[in-house]
This record gives C-alpha cells, structure tokens and sequence, in this order.
C-alpha cells in the first residue's frame, strides 16, 4: 500500500507544486519592470531565442542560447559560450535515491557546501548546490537522479550561473 501511496503523494505534490511555480511566473511576467538608476543587465537566458542540443549517448535534451555550442565528447558534454563552459556528466550508480548517493558523494569528495537546494525538474528528483573546491573554486551545479544515473550539469564561471539555471530547468530525459 505505501509503495502507491508515496509516489502518489510525490507526483500530486509535484503537480501542485508546479501549477503554482507556473501561476506565479506567468503573473511576474506580466508585471512591469520598475526602473531605480541601476545599469540594465544583459538580457536574462529566458528571453533570449533557444535551440535544442540532443545527446543520444547521455539519452537526454537541453534548451540552449543560441550563443553557445555543445560539444558530445565521450564522458561527458561541453556547453560553451565566449563566457566560459558548462558541463554536462552523467554518472551510474547503485543508489536508489539522490540523497543516497550525495550522502556518498559528499564523504568522498569533502567539498565545502554553501547552498544545497532540493527540488524537481520535470518530475525527477534534483539538488541544486553551490560548493567550493580547492581545484577549481566556487562551482554551482544541479544533479537529477533518473533511474540509477546522476546528471551533474555544473559550472564554476558566476557569470554563466544564470544560464545554468535555464539549462538545467529545461533538462529532459529521452530513454
């Protein structure tokens, strides 16, 4: 009975959940824009013209500025514009969940995590994180579970946040 119930309970909170997210972007796209004297940024990822990249290796598509190129190498995807890159990895794993596996991740890895956001993107289980590694520095990425792999859409350029997160929102998964 629970193995209904839960999904159940998940898809009519997701359906909730969206319909609200949906009611509230439509009504903040409405509203007019307010000017206070601050310089105009560069026009956000979402008014900007798109263009699907599909990888067939990686089973999945992405909405992309027409800016930026993909590359499908192997092990993983480069998005890249004249700003930077964005990388796209896809990962097996054993676990049957994402905490599960961040819960490993993050005692292998010993990465400081600044944001560490729960959330779904087109009914699959994501976070969306913000860490910083010695490596490479501070790096925000979203990883969505679907059937035993990790997607790790990341980048450490900042200016390149903002398309990340249209990237990633227009994530979906082609089995």
């Amino acid at each position: 009975m629970t193995k209904i119930l839960v999904p159940a309970l998940i898809i009519a909170v997701v359906l909730v959940g969206g319909y609200f997210g949906y009611k509230q972007i439509s009504q903040t796209s409405k509203e007019e824009p307010i000017a206070i004297g601050i310089t105009t940024p560069a026009a956000s990822p979402v008014s900007q013209e798109l263009k699907t990249f599909q990888s067939k290796i990686m089973k999945f598509n992405v909405e992309l500025p027409n800016n930026f190129s993909a590359i499908d190498e192997p092990s993983r995807i480069t998005i890249q514009s004249n700003r930077g890159q964005i990388y796209v990895n896809r990962n097996g794993t054993q676990f049957n969940d994402l905490g599960a596996y961040l819960t490993n991740f993050d005692q292998t890895t010993q990465l400081e995590i600044s944001l560490d956001e729960k959330m779904t993107i087109n009914d699959y289980e994501t976070r969306k994180r913000i860490t910083k590694n010695p490596d490479i520095g501070t790096e925000k990425t979203y990883f969505i579970y679907i059937e035993n792999f990790v997607y790790k859409i990341s980048t450490s350029f900042e200016s390149l946040y903002d398309d990340l997160d249209q990237i990633a929102q227009s994530f979906r998964y082609i089995p």
